[in-house]
């Protein structure tokens, strides 16, 4: 089966002021100026990504109900594997080189974390509350374990244990070989509290910390979850946000993204304040050297000194929303909900390259060594190739 190519995309294939072609033989996928900006976009030597292939993942039935519930994909150089679940509860193993299916498994839930893979041996938690351990050459799990509540963010590998989150403000620490329980900790949920996400869990400071949806960031022992420290980072219900690819600015200190408070930068090891960047409703930061990089909740990204907190340069994007900003070496990446992606030069301190294609993307991505995979809100998932 070819990879899929939206109607959509390939019209703005057709208008775009500047194409490049796909590597798979399948569509080609434009590349469009910032807004605003001077026409740099297309420079051959600005170019940062090239698309690679497009696969249709779920079916638009699925997503008409559960838009939100489609998996972020995970890739594994070593097997050469992708894999990912659709909102169909669906589990994929993809050739990261075509997008061919060469595995699935039906988990009859909707997806809610990021898969993880330690060779040879991937993860990945479902709506029910299940995790999952899979070797990466095999459709039939090796085990699996079920916590209380929808199991979400992305699972957290620490020596030989796996630890994972829940919607019901549960963390569950497992035996990533048997699946066998080690210990679990949980918090009260708020009153009439709704929860839009899930935290994960990161390793920092010789604690797992992990964020609550009652304003707790908490540092767990790794050895038995008994809590080292408490931090009252935000009010009931306001959930201090941490995505593990961005929050560890070192290994003793994480960087936290509060809605209303700005970036709070916290020591892991006592669980005390370093200090507040004043960010109005900041998305989850990327650093890089001694600078940090969030969109405010006007949609414009901001570039702070990490030191002091001071602003430096700003950019309006098109729209839309941003998830979780990324970092490909000197290229800071903005993945949009509205079909766009961001590259912006932090080197040269300028924007370097747009990519649409016509159908809005999520607005959560992944980078694995020298791959973009990105989920557009149609249920096709899209994998680029950094080419700089």
């Amino acid at each position: 089966m070819k990879p899929a190519c939206p109607i959509g995309g390939l019209i703005l294939c057709w208008l775009a002021m500047g194409l490049f072609a796909s590597a798979a033989g399948g569509c080609t996928q434009p590349v469009r100026h910032f807004p605003g900006a001077k026409p740099v976009g297309v420079k051959p030597e600005l170019e940062v990504v090239r698309y690679q292939w497009n696969r249709t993942i779920s079916d638009k039935e699925f997503l008409e109900y559960k838009p939100e519930r489609t998996s972020i994909a995970a890739r594994d150089p070593k097997s050469n594997r992708v894999f990912i679940a659709g909102a169909d509860g669906v589990f994929r193993s993809l050739n990261a080189d075509t997008g061919e299916e060469i595995w699935r498994f039906d988990t009859h839930e909707a997806p809610f974390s990021r898969p993880v893979v330690e060779w040879p041996f991937v993860y990945f938690g479902a709506g029910d509350g299940v995790l999952y351990a899979f070797h990466v050459n095999s459709s039939t799990p090796r085990w699996k374990y079920r916590g209380d509540g929808a199991a979400g963010g992305t699972p957290l590998i620490h020596g030989n244990l796996i630890v994972f989150v829940t919607d019901q403000a549960r963390v569950y620490a497992v035996d990533k070989t048997t699946g066998e329980w080690k210990w679990g900790y949980e918090r009260d949920l708020p009153p009439k509290f709704a929860i839009h996400g899930f935290n994960s869990p990161i390793a920092a400071g010789g604690h797992v910390v992990v964020g609550f949806p009652d304003g707790k960031l908490v540092g767990l022992s790794p050895e038995d979850g008994a809590p080292a420290w408490m931090l009252n980072l935000a009010s009931p219900g306001e959930y201090p946000s941490i995505h593990r690819d961005s929050a560890a600015v070192d290994p003793d200190a994480v960087l936290v993204p509060v809605y209303n408070r700005g970036l709070v930068l916290v020591n892991a090891r006592d669980g005390k304040e370093i200090r507040v960047i004043q960010a109005d409703g900041p998305s989850e930061p990327v650093v890089y050297k001694d600078r940090v990089y969030a969109m405010t909740r006007d949609g414009v990204i901001r570039e702070y000194h990490l030191a002091t907190g001071e602003p430096g340069w700003s950019y309006a994007v098109h729209g839309g929303y941003a998830g979780a900003l990324l970092l490909y070496r000197d290229f800071l990446v903005v993945p949009m909900d509205d079909s766009y992606l961001y590259f912006f030069d932090l080197e040269r301190r300028r924007p370097a390259q747009v990519v649409t294609q016509g159908s809005p993307f999520s607005a959560a991505a992944t980078i694995s060594g020298d791959r973009l995979l990105q989920m557009s809100n149609g249920g096709v998932l899209y994998s680029f190739q950094f080419w700089r």
